[in-house]
């Protein structure tokens, strides 16, 4: 329940497609991003996911990954974005390691600067009031990725964000009103026009910085997924039984 059907999708710059899939239950193949060639999954909008249907109290995203390149410290490198600088959702990779990384962080944020505003103030520079949960990924590792928010309509901004690696929570922050609508772009792999995140703040394109790596069976939903769901979407993918190759953090 929750889940929505496929919106509209358009690869941009020629993704490897094909690829095999992420997970032994995987259906279908996964595909493979050049970040280098600013390749992306680019996603229409629509009413259920950024325009008609907001302002939105609950949301989830969901998402398999493996990271081949990683940002090296005060990079970052977007998996998914959606709206812009007033009000939107980015997750990406935030590097932490001078050269060659072979692990970084991966950071969920969501923001609503206008009406309500939660998540920071507009244009900001840093992460005063930055609504986002990290963990951390390692380079050539497989990511089961769940993120959730369950907002607060009351204007007490006691809703929160939480995010999942691989059926595990790994952080959760409060200070969430609703996600409004907003019609800027929607991509994976590559920030579409305007991102925040919380060291530049505002961010614009960064050509030659998309995301190197697989992405497979990504799912958006206009619910909050539970911690239980999110584990059983994990466990899912190897019906029941975890594989060795996988990084549990």
């Amino acid at each position: 329940a929750g889940a929505m059907g496929n919106p509209g999708l358009t690869y941009v710059n020629t993704p490897e497609l094909g690829v095999p899939a992420l997970y032994p239950n995987g259906v279908g193949t996964a595909v493979r991003f050049d970040g280098s060639k600013d390749q992306r999954l680019r996603v229409a909008d629509h009413p259920d996911i950024n325009v008609t249907g907001g302002p939105w109290e609950e949301m989830s995203w969901e998402f398999w990954f493996k990271p081949e390149k990683l940002p090296v410290a005060g990079e970052t490198i977007t998996l998914y974005e959606q709206g812009g600088n007033t009000r939107g959702v980015h997750i990406y990779l935030s590097g932490t390691q001078d050269s060659d990384p072979t692990e970084a962080e991966v950071y969920m944020l969501a923001l609503n600067r206008a009406e309500t505003i939660w998540g920071g103030t507009l244009n900001q520079v840093g992460d005063e009031g930055v609504t986002a949960v990290k963990g951390t990924v390692k380079l050539g590792s497989l990511y089961h990725l769940v993120f959730v928010m369950d907002g607060d309509p009351s204007g007490d901004l006691e809703g929160t964000l939480t995010g999942y690696l691989n059926g595990r929570q790994i952080g959760q922050v409060s200070g969430v009103h609703l996600l409004y609508n907003h019609s800027d772009d929607i991509a994976f792999a590559y920030a579409a026009a305007q991102a925040v995140d919380h060291i530049t703040g505002n961010r614009g394109e960064q050509p030659g910085f998309g995301f190197t790596g697989v992405l497979d069976d990504a799912a958006f939903y206009t619910t909050a997924l539970s911690a239980e769901q999110a584990e059983a979407h994990f466990e899912g993918g190897f019906a029941g039984k975890v594989s060795d190759a996988i990084e549990i953090t």
